[in-house]
């Protein structure tokens, strides 16, 4: 599927985000990408990490029969898994829609239909309860992928599989096939969907605007031209995936600029992994300042003249 759009952006001799993931991996390798929070412990992983299991996860796609321009929905809060399918799924060729993990069964169902996607990505038990409740109103979906199995060991549905499988599946599938995660690279064009994100739905039904390759990588070399991150930077993740901010400042942005992205255990814990990862660029939508100034405020009239 494409935009139809001309104009490129070109970004360390990348016309698409694929081809720029594939360098970095290869450049960046041993560096951290990624951390993140889990029981009170910090984990990390590299390029080399973050490559390999997207590789892995979209090679399974490919053998579950995943197409160029098929739309692949993820409904989850912000954690590894989230970027991993993400770039897994933009790197076949195909289109990730963000879900926010607070929607409701029917917007749920909205979403899948809209979109048209053929698998969808849930985060845990309660968004997998969402999309079972609806499955047999989504005619296009065919497959749903589990990131964490916990309360679930027992399931047993056909169209149901963990993310370990699938990536177990990409596994044995890449070993067979090798040089389809590279061809699949190889094929994007500047002008291919890439990804949707819905409107909020206030005025009306949820519009999914059509983000490009050419649209996403202009916006990563303005944010860059604003931002100057750089490798040595560090972020903090916590804003929604479904959110365009989101998924650009924790996913696109640092591919082009190497930074690292540490993302929270929770939203409860934001202030707390703050002030433990000491971030260099800290990026938030208006309420998330109001709220920590409000933060602030109470703690001062709160507080006495010794703490």
């Amino acid at each position: 599927m494409s935009t139809g759009h001309e104009n490129t952006t070109v970004i360390d001799g990348c016309e698409t985000l694929p081809a720029l993931f594939r360098k970095r991996v290869a450049d960046l390798g041993p560096k951290v990408a990624i951390r993140e929070k889990d029981f009170g412990i910090w984990n990390e992983y590299s390029w080399a990490d973050y490559g390999e299991q997207a590789r892995l996860a979209g090679l399974g796609l490919k053998a579950l029969g995943l197409e160029r321009g098929d739309v692949c929905s993820v409904a989850s809060e912000v954690n590894k898994e989230w970027l991993f399918a993400d770039l897994a799924v933009i790197c076949m060729g195909a289109v990730t829609n963000g879900v926010y993990p607070t929607d409701a069964p029917n917007q749920v169902e909205y979403l899948i239909n809209d979109s048209g996607s053929r698998f969808y990505f849930a985060e845990d038990e309660e968004q997998l309860d969402k999309v079972l409740e609806v499955r047999e109103r989504t005619p296009t979906l065919e497959k749903i992928v589990i990131f964490d199995m916990e309360g679930l060991r027992v399931l047993d549905d056909p169209m149901c599989m963990s993310f370990d499988a699938l990536q177990d599946l990409g596994r044995a599938y890449g070993e067979k096939h090798p040089e389809v995660w590279d061809g699949e690279i190889d094929k994007a064009r500047a002008g291919d969907l890439m990804i949707l994100t819905y409107t909020s739905g206030t005025t009306g039904p949820p519009k999914g605007a059509m983000i490009s390759q050419a649209n996403m990588l202009f916006m990563m070399a303005t944010v860059q031209s604003c931002y100057g991150m750089y490798p040595t930077d560090e972020q903090l993740g916590f804003l929604p995936l479904a959110h365009v901010a989101g998924r650009m400042f924790y996913t696109f942005a640092p591919i082009e600029s190497g930074c690292v992205v540490n993302l929270v255990e929770s939203p409860e814990t934001i202030v707390h992994d703050q002030q433990e990862v000491s971030p260099t660029i800290h990026f938030a939508v208006p309420r998330v300042w109001e709220k920590q100034f409000s933060t602030v405020q109470i703690k001062l009239k709160e507080g006495t003249a010794l703490g």
